[in-house]
């Protein structure tokens, strides 16, 4: 039986958890708790942090204590330690994690924003464009663009001579839209 210190050995301590006797408790939290302290003060953590993570540590170490097949191959300290120091971990790495995505959100709102705003912009200019355009452009336009229209389908529909007109009145209303296009840009 291995001896933690002159006072207790490693199974009085386990059998004093499993009881909880508060001399036990006490002389675990004087041995051991300034180590854990250290370790988190030295990575990036503080004092209630600290206290924290070494009861939650105390706490592993009781449900281990009452498993029956539980037997500790290293001393209290290294195993609480050890538990320590993966909770730890653990815990900035989910902090780093939860920062990067909190980092990533407004950028995609931004972006999100920003395409909402180009499109926003690209509609006023369309409708801008429509309007000094001829209404027989709009209709043609609009029939093919927007509704998916055929050509035979468009002619029929606006009693227009055939596909082949429509297909030359769609050629020259987009060569208009092309230039006011550009004009609206330049000025």
């Amino acid at each position: 039986m291995s001896k933690v210190s002159e006072k207790y050995s490693t199974q009085e301590i386990l059998e004093g958890i499993k009881n909880s006797r508060s001399a036990i408790l006490t002389f675990i939290y004087e041995q051991f708790y300034p180590m854990i302290y250290q370790y988190v003060l030295t990575n990036s953590g503080n004092h209630e942090e600290a206290r924290d993570l070494f009861q939650d540590g105390i706490i592993v170490l009781y449900e281990k204590s009452l498993q029956s097949d539980f037997k500790l191959t290293s001393g209290i300290g290294t195993f609480l330690y050890a538990v320590c120091q993966k909770m730890w971990l653990n815990k900035l790495n989910r902090q780093k994690k939860r920062e990067s995505l909190q980092d990533k959100i407004p950028e995609q709102a931004e972006e999100k924003d920003l395409l909402n705003e180009e499109t926003t912009e690209r509609q006023y200019l369309l409708n801008q464009l429509f309007k000094k355009i001829g209404e027989s452009c709009r209709k043609i336009l609009m029939k093919k663009y927007y509704e998916k229209r055929k050509d035979k389908e468009i002619a029929e529909e606006l009693n227009l001579s055939g596909a082949d007109y429509v297909k030359t009145q769609r050629y020259r209303c987009l060569k208009q839209l092309k230039k006011l296009y550009k004009e609206m840009h330049t000025n």
